[in-house]
């Protein structure tokens, strides 16, 4: 979070977006039961893994210029690859070498070192890791989301999914939704817009949504529901009356979601190559998008399989537009394009389903995504 970008409450939400009034279209009953927890900003996330303002001592005033000059050796970099993708399972192929220098000249700067060496040396020693490497996995995530990404999926999700959900869940049964690698919160918060207006209109359950990613520092981010005011730009201008805040500064044009959107809305630090999940086992639905494009094959499947344990005999996984499951082991069958369906319990017969990759399409555009409502 920037200086200055507000970091309470009241800081800003003084001031609704024009025309918005203090209700939301999920106050009600149902929506004090749909609340999960409260925000958690400290119990979520363990203390040893908050991110820190000095992960070192200053060393005296670092020269850029030799920062710049200073090269990623080739058995250096292959020393760090195998580190990220144990840890991450992210693939770092050679391509990638002047990506991960430059991303890591960075930390250089914050830790006012002078050579790349030095840098190792400290990430690998015991007290290094375990205050950078918070750090260094922030240096090779990708955390580009938006609010609304890939508006078909919301279309699908109110128009097709949440009927069949609902109609086979007893009455009065919780709807859980799970957004895995949800980054700076974009992804839940949209979700809960989402299920807020389709329960303005249909006999909708309690509903939660979890959000999870391995990046403690979007997580934080996330925690705070701020935003910049360009990042709703493409929004639909009722949903932004309903569900946004702007702030009375106008000189930070910054928005954050209402209390009742965030209420719905919980996080958790979660790592994919945990070879388990602490988090339910009963999810409906699970949005992980864009993500299977960074691991190898059998990361992947072992990933997907792992994610087919917290979703519910036909409850339904989410994958971004960019990826296809073919060729993957799983318990899932297609539903239609990126999205899949639990197979029940018993019918699973090893069948092969594989991840193809394609370039995805642009994403401009969110109005959509509000269409159905």
């Amino acid at each position: 979070m920037t200086e200055d970008t507000p970091q309470d409450d009241e800081a800003i939400s003084g001031e609704e977006l024009s025309g918005a009034t203090d209700s939301c279209a999920h106050d009600n009953d149902t929506a004090a039961n749909a609340r999960p927890t409260s925000e958690r900003p400290v119990d979520e996330v363990p203390e040893d893994e908050k991110p820190s303002k000095k992960a070192k001592k200053p060393r005296g005033k670092m020269k850029l210029k030799g920062i710049f000059a200073e090269k990623l050796s080739d058995e250096l970099f292959e020393k760090m690859s195998a580190f990220i993708i144990k840890e991450l399972g992210i693939k770092m192929p050679d391509r990638k070498k002047v990506m991960l220098e430059a991303r890591l000249r960075k930390r250089l700067r914050a830790l006012e070192m002078k050579t790349f060496e030095e840098y190792a040396e400290y990430v690998f020693s015991p007290g290094g890791l375990e205050s950078e490497v918070v750090h260094l996995l922030d240096v090779v995530t990708t955390n580009k989301t938006d609010f609304f990404r890939e508006p078909r999926h919301y279309d699908l999700l109110t128009g097709t999914v949440l009927p069949k959900l609902i109609k086979r869940k007893p009455k009065g049964e919780p709807l859980k939704i799970w957004s895995a690698a949800c980054s700076s919160g974009e992804e839940p918060y949209t979700l809960s817009i989402v299920m807020s207006e389709f329960a303005r209109v249909n006999d909708c359950p309690p509903f939660s949504i979890l959000g999870t990613d391995v990046s403690t520092l979007v997580l934080y981010k996330a925690l705070d529901a701020i935003y910049k005011e360009r990042s709703i730009s493409e929004v639909p201008e009722e949903i932004k009356k309903k569900y946004f805040l702007r702030s009375k500064d106008r000189a930070k044009p910054v928005v954050r979601l209402k209390k009742k959107v965030r209420d719905m809305v919980s996080f958790k630090r979660l790592n994919f190559m945990e070879p388990s999940y602490d988090i339910d086992t009963n999810f409906d639905i699970i949005f992980c998008r864009n993500v299977m494009i960074y691991f190898d094959r059998p990361t992947q499947e072992e990933v997907i399989n792992r994610l087919c344990r917290h979703i519910r005999p036909e409850g339904y996984l989410f994958m971004g537009h960019s990826e296809t499951l073919m060729g993957i082991r799983a318990p899932l069958k297609q539903v239609v394009s990126t999205v899949y369906s639990r197979m029940p319990a018993g019918s699973h017969t090893g069948e092969i389903i594989t991840m193809r990759l394609r370039k995805p399409k642009s994403e401009k555009g969110a109005t959509g995504a509000t269409g159905s409502f």
